[in-house]
C-alpha cells in the first residue's frame, strides 16, 4: 500500500503558513523538513511516473543521494540545504535535549546568493534569513 499522497494546492499554502507561523524551532524544523520532502517526492513522480517505490520506501538522505546522482536536481546550494535541514532534522528526531541546533540552523543557508530574489522582496522586511518564533 502506497504512503505517498498527494496534497492540493490550497493544502500546500495552509501547510507551508503553518510552518512559518511555528512556535517553536523543533516544529518548524520538523514540520519544514516533511514539506521538503513532500516536494521531492513530486519531483520524483514527475519525472519518473513509475518511481513510487523511491518516494514510499527511500529514506529522505537516499532520495536526496538520487535525486543529485541522476542529476534531477543540479543545484549545489539546494542539495546543501537539504543536507543540512536533514542534520537538524536528525538532531530533534534522535534526541530529547539536543545539543547544537542553533550552530547546525545557522549553517543552513535560507537564500541562495546566486539567485536574485525579487519575488520575496514583498516579504516585510526582504526576504527571511533567520527563523524567529511567533508568539
Amino acid at each position: 500500500m502506497a504512503k505517498y499522497k498527494s496534497i492540493p494546492v490550497e493544502e500546500r499554502k495552509r501547510i507551508t503558513r503553518v510552518i512559518y507561523e511555528a512556535h517553536d524551532l523543533s516544529e518548524a524544523v520538523l514540520k519544514g523538513h516533511l514539506y521538503v520532502e513532500f516536494v521531492l517526492n513530486e519531483l520524483f513522480l514527475l519525472e519518473w511516473p513509475n518511481s513510487l517505490t523511491i518516494v514510499d520506501r527511500f529514506s529522505f538522505d537516499q532520495k536526496v543521494i538520487i535525486a543529485e546522482g541522476t542529476r534531477l536536481i543540479k543545484d549545489e546550494w539546494a542539495l546543501g540545504s537539504m543536507r543540512a535541514l536533514n542534520r537538524v532534522r536528525n538532531l530533534y528526531a534522535h534526541s530529547l535535549l539536543p545539543d547544537g541546533v542553533e550552530a547546525q540552523i545557522a549553517s543552513i543557508p535560507l537564500i541562495d546568493p546566486a539567485v536574485e530574489h525579487t519575488l520575496l522582496e514583498p516579504l516585510a522586511g526582504g526576504p527571511p534569513t533567520t527563523w524567529v518564533p511567533h508568539s
